[in-house]
């Protein structure tokens, strides 16, 4: 799941980020159209959410509830899985932990409108629940609140976490865990360990993996490698993998090398959803042997 799962959207503050790369730029333009162009919602409404006015457009409702979409942390009928959110959730935003229990999920007339008004609730529950100390310096831009510069780095926070999930769970760049910065590491250690969590896989047989490409014909493994595609939402819940979604966010760099990867291996189908994930990677591994990891 994206780093942005705080309950406010940080794609909303995409114009005041003035000090990311090319690429972070890229990603976060990607996810924004991707969302625009799905649903149709007015650049004007997006801003004026981050005053705290929720557009009453169905154009928009479905915008919002298309990056949570992404971030696969809501069901088709809109509602979110409050425990997972929160569960995710970095140290300094835990603070928002009781008004995402309390708005829960606020029903409305259909999916979009549920996520609109859970939203607002956030909102009114909690305006400045966002509002945390920056841990980036940012070049600060003509006319930019303090606001939209807490938003900025948090933006680029959320994309650091993006660019580093395409990195882990495609297992195409990374070849080895030492070459990653510790804010990579200390989020690939979260990931891991609420995927180890979820599914009780042992440890040995992700060393296993890494070490001699050896996939276990284990349960648990094969769920394990599921829930890190699941956390991507590159992956649904019936084990199929959304072959042209995940190319189409690649970085640039990486696309020459991993797509004919990803789209060769496609979904390797299996008896389960868990095992069509395994199965796939077993094909990444196979192709990319030295490249290939498991965090």
């Amino acid at each position: 799941m994206f780093k942005v799962l705080t309950i406010c959207l940080a794609i909303y503050y995409l114009p005041y980020v003035s000090c990311m790369t090319e690429e972070m730029l890229e990603l976060a333009k990607q996810l924004h159209d991707t969302c625009v162009g799905e649903t149709g919602a007015k650049e004007d409404a997006i801003t004026n959410a981050k005053s705290g006015t929720f557009s009453e457009d169905p154009n928009f409702k479905c915008y919002i509830k298309c990056l949570l979409d992404q971030m696969a942390i809501v069901d088709e009928e809109g509602t979110i899985d409050v425990e997972a959110m929160i569960a995710v959730l970095p140290e300094e935003f835990q603070d928002s932990a009781p008004a995402i229990r309390k708005c829960d999920t606020q029903r409305g007339a259909d999916a979009c409108d549920t996520v609109w008004l859970t939203h607002k609730c956030y909102y009114r529950e909690d305006p400045e629940v966002c509002i945390v100390k920056p841990r980036y310096r940012v070049i600060e831009k003509k006319n930019a609140s303090h606001v939209d510069l807490i938003f900025a780095s948090f933006l680029k926070d959320m994309l650091v976490y993006f660019v580093l999930l395409c990195q882990i769970l495609l297992n195409i760049s990374i070849n080895n865990v030492s070459a990653m910065s510790e804010e990579m590491k200390e989020l690939a250690q979260m990931l891991h360990n609420t995927c180890v969590a979820e599914t009780g896989v042992s440890e040995d047989l992700i060393d296993k993996v890494n070490n001699e490409k050896v996939f276990a014909d284990d349960e648990n493994l094969k769920c394990y490698i599921k829930c890190l595609m699941a956390q991507m939402a590159c992956i649904d819940d019936d084990g199929m993998v959304d072959v042209e979604a995940t190319i189409a966010v690649l970085p640039e760099e990486m696309q020459e090398e991993a797509t004919p990867v990803i789209r060769t291996c496609g979904t390797k189908v299996g008896k389960s959803p868990c095992e069509n994930a395994w199965l796939t990677h077993k094909c990444y591994a196979d192709m990319k042997p030295k490249a290939y990891m498991l965090i």
